[in-house]
């Protein structure tokens, strides 16, 4: 397993053409295009009025993305937008991160942290060790933007939700600290139940009595024109495919068992 996720690593890194013979940090430069219709009012700690599907970054060694490699991502950043070509933030060490690219579970605290402040609370930092779970374990198999679309609403969730939520309000997208108003966004019950598993397999994955982290490749652009383009995160998928879809399957049937337990 390890040597495959390695593997993984070694190869994007490559397509990325992040080594560099004259210096340990390789300039990257980063675009971040759109497709999808999913309506998603967010609300609560993080409050944004959005569309979900697809997002993919395309990355480069240079800034007209000549030869560049493109890769889904995930947004982690609802305070900005997708916008022009812009070069990856090196870090400078930043909370012991350094390149353009890092493999991480935390947030830096720097001058382009994510969640809008240099001074993030813990439970901020921590959100991405949490959406990175869920999309090394479950982004590899989606291939539409309908699909895509869900497990992102569930990422926005597990990236902006308090640590202090319960159980039962981190499993439900339309409760605790940070969820999606659907009034508003309109999800139908199969599109929510799918959004709880996702989260009820991160719960189970923790233990039961709290969630999973993970690790993902953070693309943290520096400011373009006063503005800082939108923050994403490109996963480092499990090797096998089955035990995404066993664990899948057992935070559906987690779910499905809990919620029939409350009705």
């Amino acid at each position: 397993m390890n040597m495959i996720r390695r593997c993984f690593i070694a190869g994007l890194a490559t397509a990325a053409m992040m080594i560099s013979t004259t210096s340990a940090r390789a300039n990257l430069w980063g675009q971040t295009g759109f497709s999808g219709s999913q309506s998603a009012d967010m609300a609560g700690n993080v409050s944004k009025n959005t569309t979900a599907g697809t997002f993919t970054t395309t990355i480069a060694n240079n800034s007209s993305l000549t030869g560049g490699t493109s890769y889904v991502s995930y947004c982690v950043d609802l305070f900005h937008t997708t916008g022009a070509i812009t070069q990856l933030d090196n870090l400078g060490g930043t909370s012991g991160l350094t390149g353009p690219l890092p493999l991480t579970n935390v947030y830096g605290t720097g001058s382009t942290d994510p969640n809008n402040t240099t001074s993030a609370t813990a439970w901020q930092l921590a959100g991405f060790g949490r959406a990175a779970w869920l999309v090394d374990t479950f982004g590899a198999g989606l291939t539409t933007d309908a699909q895509r679309a869900l497990l992102q609403i569930a990422v926005w969730k597990a990236d902006y939700s308090s640590s202090t939520d319960t159980v039962g309000q981190y499993e439900s997208v339309i409760s605790g600290s940070e969820y999606i108003n659907n009034t508003v966004s309109n999800l139908n019950t199969a599109q929510l139940n799918t959004i709880n598993g996702y989260l009820t397999a991160s719960v189970l994955a923790g233990g039961g009595s709290t969630y999973a982290t993970a690790s993902a490749l953070w693309v943290d652009f520096q400011t373009y024109n006063g503005s800082h383009t939108q923050d994403q995160i490109i996963g480092v998928p499990e090797p096998s495919a089955l035990a995404i879809a066993g664990l899948g399957a057992l935070g559906m049937i987690g779910y499905g068992i809990r919620r029939r337990k409350n009705v």
